[in-house]
């Protein structure tokens, strides 16, 4: 990829969009490899622990990880992800509201696990991984796009729907094996209930979208209704030029007569 000199790599993704997205891609990926060089040494300063000895954690917790280079390939392919549905969500919300639902998201599962915590345990647990942030996502893109079929793992066909209920199951089972308490997945799914509202536009006064949460069907009639409004202006000029050609043919035509009547 070549710098420009319009911004170099910057120039290049606001150009072609996902800032955000390659943003934090890029983070997560460069603490991969830092923890990974320092033997995970960055794994506890970015996790959220629930006794709130660490209270930014709650933000920094989706970059915490041990840099375990056994697991790479499974960590690029989450990477991957993120990049696809990430691309999409941030296309269709703009890089705000992006980033709010991101990392809203991943302050409100950081909470739900919290409260887990504080019922099923009684010393406290950490928080990390990058999973419950793409989770929030992907939950989104299969509820704006319901029917939009996909190849789940390269080869299976599914629908957008089919896609947001699999990840949400993913979730259940996996924290709850993590914590060794079936609750827990039920917690740490907890947000992406939210995530389903908000990409439904079921949350009074946070409509999903750039624009204001318009349905597809309500973005056609109002992109028809521009088209409408353009053709009919062009149609009003063209209308005009002939008014004034046809004038200007009548003037010169009387012209014409005065200098035969001469």
């Amino acid at each position: 990829m070549k710098a420009t000199a319009d911004g170099g790599f910057g120039g290049y993704l606001r150009r072609y969009g996902a800032p955000a997205t390659w943003a934090i891609i890029l983070v997560a990926l460069g603490i991969f490899v830092v923890s990974w060089l320092m033997r995970g040494i960055l794994l506890k300063p970015l996790s959220f622990l629930t006794d709130w000895s660490q209270p930014w954690g709650i933000l920094t917790y989706p970059f915490a990880n041990v840099g375990d280079g056994t697991n790479l390939f499974w960590f690029l392919i989450m990477l991957y992800w993120l990049y696809w549905v990430g691309t999409s969500a941030e296309n269709d919300l703009g890089l705000g509201r992006y980033l709010i639902f991101f990392f809203g998201e991943t302050i409100l599962a950081g909470l739900f696990v919290w409260l887990g915590a504080i019922l099923m345990f009684r010393t406290p647990i950490a928080l990390w991984s990058l999973e419950l942030g793409v989770a929030a996502l992907t939950v989104a893109w299969g509820t704006r796009h319901k029917s939009e079929q996909i190849l789940f793992m390269m080869f299976i066909p599914m629908p957008g729907w089919v896609l947001a209920w699999l990840t949400t199951a993913l979730v259940v089972f996996g924290y709850g094996t993590r914590y060794q308490a079936p609750a827990m997945g039920i917690f740490a799914a907890a947000h992406l209930a939210v995530a389903w509202l908000y990409a439904e536009n079921r949350i009074p006064n946070f409509a999903y979208g750039r624009y204001g949460g318009r349905t597809n069907r309500q973005n056609v009639k109002r992109t028809e209704k521009m088209d409408k409004k353009y053709y009919e202006d062009v149609k009003k000029r063209e209308q005009e030029r002939a008014d004034r050609e046809r004038l200007r043919k009548l003037f010169e035509s009387s012209i014409g007569d005065e200098d035969k009547d001469k």
